[in-house]
């Protein structure tokens, strides 16, 4: 399901773009599909960093800062002076939960600011999560749910979600297991 997810989100780039790929085990499998594009990637997740290696027209840029090992991610106060001056097109985001009541969430206190801030800067914001992460709730909210513009998933989400999804422009886009 996670290959699924990553390959349909690899799809919203475009050449030229510069995206956010966030720290998680979903996001990082996006990279093997933007083989061929010419993309910046901001990124705080090693596993992204390790796969985008083997493809010279992806321009990595890492946060840097302390490595998680748990996540296999950076995290410190390096990400500000990395971010903020880049116009970064689209963020692909991971969550640890996602709830109509508390928004995507997360466990982490040392991502949750990476986070937030990637979610920020963004024009656009895709989550890529599987349908077990729905009415979830971690330790910390970083984005409201009416402040993302798609949900990447592999199963439609309960009514109360399509509703909230429509009435707030949230687009979903689903994705069979295995394809």
């Amino acid at each position: 399901i996670k290959e699924s997810i990553a390959a349909r989100a690899a799809e919203f780039v475009e050449d030229g773009d510069i995206i956010f790929i966030d720290s998680g085990t979903t996001t990082m499998n996006m990279v093997r599909y933007l083989n061929g594009k010419n993309v910046t990637i901001l990124t705080n997740n090693l596993n992204a960093i390790i796969n985008a290696v083997p493809f010279p027209q992806l321009n990595i840029i890492s946060m840097g800062g302390t490595l998680s090992r748990k996540t296999n991610s950076f995290h410190g106060l390096t990400y500000m002076t990395t971010m903020q001056d880049y116009n970064i097109n689209k963020a692909f985001m991971a969550a640890t939960g996602i709830s109509l009541a508390s928004g995507l969430t997360n466990s982490l206190p040392l991502e949750y600011e990476i986070k937030k801030f990637a979610v920020e800067k963004s024009r656009t914001v895709f989550v890529l999560a599987d349908s077990s992460k729905l009415n979830v709730s971690s330790l910390l909210t970083y984005c409201r749910l009416k402040d993302i513009d798609y949900l990447v998933t592999e199963q439609q989400p309960p009514n109360d979600y399509m509703e909230y999804f429509n009435q707030n422009g949230i687009k979903i886009s689903l994705v069979k297991a295995g394809c």
